[in-house]
């Protein structure tokens, strides 16, 4: 009977989500349906397509929270004109389509840093859009969201367990087949309807007032006697090793700025969290008053640590973004010591701001990064003097540092950016230009000559598109854990890993034999001893011939070592590649 009124209240709870919030539903719901669709077409089979499917999901999961934030909306402002409603929708709309239109043309960095950043922001303000501006206890209003959030989770993986559990025995029992996409494509449909129902469905409405009664007593002692000791702990220990770096006068390490970024931003948080129950726990409230202050030093001495890093080698948009994060606790740990007239709805909705404003603007980590490491690249020219009537002259009579720091800069903007944003350099350089524009090779940052005895080469075109015009087949050997033997209805490929031995079968009969370790020693006359991560495409590439098939091998990656014991003085450590086919005789 109890079980029988659990299905009755949570279909009720279903109907209460849909009836409140259709348009936020009907979104996640399509969104779910486009990524089946998207994952049924493949990036191999249709690039653009697959692009495509991709930005209209980024879009409508974006749009999700922006019609909460209209539904909230429209629930405080009760006689808000119908007009006004379709203008704020109209609002949205437009926004929408400018943003698909122009800011996610292509999936690189700083679109997907873009969009994630966007979506924080929009969510953070769809939080305190109920409680703007001057309603109390936004904190148990979270604690509610949070508590909801997990506890449907926890429904939703019983849910996908049960079915995954069905769909298995039917297969495996019952001798049906069932298709493997399908427990991914219940994952979405729950993900998309179920979740955002059920989540939905437990968020207070407009009228309902929390009280501190209703914090939950589980996430108190969670808090309480577990969290909090454990970051008083934490503060301790930072504070030792900070005494230690003034004894010693050795300054930390790059990975304890992240580690103090991180405890601050988590104690942040928690700080929040137990904002409601301070006055009931004189433990607490201690904990608030001393902690606050104990931060910011750290916060300080992080920003330090950082800014020589930033002088040294420029700003990036990691760098930026730890900054940011940086700031925002710094803001709000002065704000709680400062301010008369604590609203905590100034945490998420400051948060908001500088998300917002660390990706777009003349201040993004986008603009400051490509200025930071435009100067950096200008001024290590100058000092080379490599650098006349802004253009740039080539020369190998530079130190390796310096080969190394330009070769950082262009691979920046390269992976990250475009070349048309980095100033001096031709219009149509690519890295395989550079011995030619700068007088030498691309160098990696942990090449160092005297550990010279490794080496390693990595084909530069990793992410573009492969030419296989001519060829009836690929054979995929591009990872060790791939199969060492690879067949079709009259083609056999097989590689052994250990010898780097090659044999290829066309009917039955071998046709093609051959050792790739000639083709890496080969590589290795070009390159030497070098880590090169921009390996020509054309270096990496070797084609052979006979009567019966036509073959192409494509390196993608070649490393080994000194080895005085053999007569070529190198030892073959791996070797992975794609072959292409083609057979030049029929039956």
């Amino acid at each position: 009977m109890k079980f029988i009124n659990l299905i009755k209240k949570m279909f009720f709870s279903l109907k209460q989500s849909i009836k409140r919030f259709p348009l936020t539903l009907l979104l996640t719901s399509i969104t779910a349906i486009m990524l089946i669709i998207q994952s049924e077409i493949t990036k191999s089979q249709n690039t653009n397509l697959h692009d495509t499917l991709t930005r209209i999901v980024m879009i409508l999961a974006l749009s999700v929270p922006i019609s909460l934030i209209l539904t909230f909306i429209s629930e405080r402002l009760e006689n808000l004109k119908s007009t006004t409603k379709i203008i704020y929708y109209l609002i949205s709309i437009i926004f929408l389509f400018i943003y698909y239109t122009a800011f996610i043309k292509k999936l690189d960095m700083v679109s997907v840093t873009r969009y994630t950043a966007l979506s924080l922001a929009f969510y953070l303000i769809a939080l305190i859009t109920p409680y703007f501006y001057d309603k109390e206890n936004l904190e148990l209003y979270t604690i509610r969201l949070l508590t909801r959030f997990f506890v449907t989770i926890f429904y939703a993986a019983v849910l996908q367990f049960g079915i995954s559990a069905i769909l298995f025995t039917i297969d495996k029992l019952l001798g049906i087949h069932v298709y493997d996409k399908l427990y991914l494509y219940v994952w979405f449909l729950i993900a998309g309807m179920f979740i955002p129902s059920y989540f939905l469905s437990g968020i207070p409405k407009k009228d309902e007032n929390l009280l501190i009664a209703d914090y939950s007593k589980v996430l108190k002692i969670l808090l309480i006697y577990i969290v909090i000791p454990l970051i008083s702990i934490y503060t301790i220990i930072l504070y030792i090793y900070f005494a230690k770096i003034v004894i010693t006068l050795q300054w930390p390490k790059g990975l304890v700025g992240n580690l103090v970024l991180w405890y601050s931003a988590i104690t942040t948080i928690v700080i929040y969290l137990i904002w409601p129950i301070k006055n009931e726990s004189i433990y607490v409230n201690t904990f608030i008053k001393y902690i606050t202050k104990l931060i910011i030093p750290l916060i300080l001495i992080m920003f330090l640590s950082l800014g020589i890093r930033i002088k040294a080698y420029g700003f990036t948009e990691n760098r930026y973004f730890v900054i940011a994060l940086g700031l925002w606790v710094l803001i709000v740990m002065i704000y709680w010591n400062v301010s008369k007239l604590k609203k905590n709805i100034f945490l998420p909705l400051s948060l908001a701001i500088i998300a917002i404003l660390s990706v777009t603007g003349p201040l993004s980590a986008y603009s400051i990064s490509i200025k930071s490491q435009n100067k950096r690249f200008e001024s290590i020219l100058i000092k080379n003097n490599m650098l006349k009537d802004n253009k740039i002259i080539s020369s190998n009579n530079i130190s390796n540092e310096d080969k190394k720091e330009i070769s950082s800069i262009l691979s920046y903007f390269e992976r990250d950016h475009s070349f048309k944003d980095l100033k001096h350099i031709p219009p149509d350089f690519k890295m395989e230009d550079m011995n030619k524009i700068f007088g030498f090779n691309y160098m990696d940052i942990w090449y160092d000559k005297e550990l010279g005895d490794y080496f390693s080469y990595m084909l530069s075109d990793l992410n573009n598109p492969i030419d296989i015009k001519g060829y009836d087949y690929l054979f995929n050997f591009r990872y060790p854990g791939n199969l060492q033997s690879q067949s079709n209805e009259r083609l056999k490929v097989e590689y052994s890993y250990d010898t780097r031995m090659i044999k290829i079968y066309l009917d039955n009969n071998k046709v093609f034999e051959k050792n790739l370790t000639e083709i890496a020693k080969d590589i290795h006359k070009k390159y030497g001893f070098q880590n090169k991560e921009r390996a020509s495409l054309s270096d990496m590439t070797y084609t052979f011939e006979n009567e019966k098939l036509k073959m192409k091998f494509i390196i993608f990656s070649v490393n080994g070592n000194r080895d005085t014991t053999s007569k070529d003085n190198i030892r073959i450590n791996s070797i992975e590649f794609d072959l292409l086919i083609n057979i030049l005789t029929s039956k």
